[in-house]
Parts: structure tokens; C-alpha cells; sequence
């Protein structure tokens, strides 16, 4: 197996020295610099949900032919449309809600998609819901089907996302026990 590169990127090149030795503006920077990182560290970047957008190409056929409807109310938690998932591994509680790409598996069979076949996509967070999109389904056997799904609470709310509380070091956090609906388009 190869191991995966990191890239870093290269390091801006600071402003220009003066020659005066006078360190304020560096001084300056650097405390900017400082309570940047610390909020950054605070949390994800808070916006509004995400925009609409169409599924991947052919993943509706893959989920109603290929997969064996899913969204069939056989195919649900409780009727909700979709498998429970665990957003940390063995873990449930309340987690920190990192925006970017995430992976999770599902806790049980999903149509013809086995337990522990692992959904790829994104989370987005906003002010007080974490929304999460899933556009691909990778089977233990490593077989992927394109696939259009969401995060959703377990308790069958009418929205999509996660309800956030602010976790003791001020970030945003979510509960780590959910579900994932099939939708027709992202919303």
C-alpha cells in the first residue's frame, strides 16, 4: 500500500520588513494571527444552510433499480426513508461539528447496501443545524454506487440537518446518533 501524501501549502510570504527594527506591526500580526487560529478552533464557520443541488449523475436509478428502492418504506428506520448511522465510530454522544467531507457507516442493511457499508459526502454547519449530503455508497466489499441522501434527527423532524448546542469550549456540536433520508434532490 502506498501511503498517502500530505500536501501543506507553502507559507504566504509575510508583509515587508522595514529595516527600522520597530517589531509593533509584527507584534501586531502575530496577536491577529493568534486569535485567528483560536477561533478557528472554536468551531466550524457558521453560515446558512446549503444551496440546492442535483444528485450525482444516475444515482436515482442506482437508488430505485440497483439497490432495491430505497426509498421504499421497507427500506426505512421507522419510516423515515434511511438507516440509522453512527457519526463516530463506536462512540454515541455529542461530537464537534467540523465542516468538510465526512464518511459514516450504516448501522444496518439499507435495500440491497449491507450493514457497515460506509456513505461518503460533505457536512455543512450553520448557526444552529449541521447539514450533511451523501453522494456516494461504498459497499465492505468496496463496490461504490453514486448515491443522493441526508442527514436527518432520528426523531423524524420535518427539516433536514442535526440541531446544534454550543459545547463547552464554545463550538458547535451535534449528537452523534442519526439518520440518513434518500432525497430525489438536495434541497
Amino acid at each position: 500500500m502506498k501511503a498517502k501524501q500530505q500536501n501543506t501549502p507553502a507559507a504566504p510570504n509575510g508583509p515587508p520588513r522595514s529595516g527600522t527594527g520597530d517589531n509593533t506591526w509584527r507584534n501586531l500580526c502575530l496577536g491577529a494571527g493568534a486569535a485567528g487560529q483560536v477561533l478557528a478552533c472554536a468551531g466550524a464557520p457558521v453560515r446558512q444552510a446549503p444551496p440546492p443541488e442535483d444528485c450525482p449523475a444516475g444515482s436515482l436509478r442506482t437508488m430505485t433499480e440497483t439497490l432495491g428502492d430505497l426509498f421504499s418504506r421497507g427500506s426505512s428506520w421507522r419510516g423515515l426513508g434511511g438507516p440509522t448511522i453512527l457519526l463516530t465510530k463506536g462512540q454515541i454522544g455529542w461530537m464537534s461539528a467540523p465542516e468538510g467531507p465526512i464518511s459514516v457507516e450504516v448501522t444496518s442493511n439499507w435495500g440491497k447496501l449491507p450493514e457497515n457499508t460506509v456513505l461518503t459526502g460533505k457536512l455543512y454547519v450553520s448557526k444552529d443545524r449541521v447539514y450533511g449530503r451523501f453522494t456516494q455508497a461504498w459497499t465492505p466489499q468496496g463496490t461504490s454506487f453514486f448515491i443522493c441522501a441526508e442527514l436527518w434527527e432520528r426523531s423524524g423532524t420535518t427539516e433536514p440537518g442535526l440541531e446544534t448546542r454550543q459545547g463547552p469550549r464554545g463550538e458547535l456540536q451535534f449528537f452523534s446518533l442519526a439518520a440518513v433520508r434518500p432525497v430525489r434532490r438536495f434541497e
